[in-house]
């Protein structure tokens, strides 16, 4: 998996290497993609239950204006972590199309990648499989 150092809605650096021995879902999306709204309350879902060796971290793409993405993740009530997104880690992470998962085992490899909509279950079985 393609490593990536950005940062949160607060100003805080989040690395890939943050997550070492947790299995993670990686989400990236966009606040304009319909699809991606449709999944913010199973997002909030799988978010609220995560084990101890779970995480979840979300890298929006359209993140040039931090203030009105605040405001957006406060509208839509996301509890999840919403990153920021760069250039460079939309183009590493070779994204043609939002939603797109990445399931990453607790050693940083990728296990497998969805795209487009997913549910609550779904998104939860695959990280199970993924430990």
């Amino acid at each position: 998996m393609p490593a990536f150092d950005l940062v949160d809605l607060q100003g805080q650096r989040v690395q890939l290497s943050d997550f070492r021995g947790k299995t993670l879902l990686v989400h990236v999306w966009a606040t304009w993609c319909g699809v991606c709204r449709r999944e913010f309350s199973a997002l909030n879902a799988l978010h609220e239950s995560l084990d101890r060796d779970e995480a979840l971290v979300t890298i929006v793409a359209d993140s040039r204006d931090r203030a009105r993405l605040a405001r957006f993740v406060r509208e839509h009530q996301l509890e999840y972590p919403v990153l920021l997104a760069t250039d460079e880690v939309i183009e590493n992470y070779k994204i043609e199309a939002f939603p797109t998962n990445y399931y990453v085992d607790g050693t940083g490899m990728l296990r497998d990648k969805t795209v487009g909509l997913s549910t609550r279950t779904s998104m939860g079985a695959r990280m199970a499989c993924t430990k």
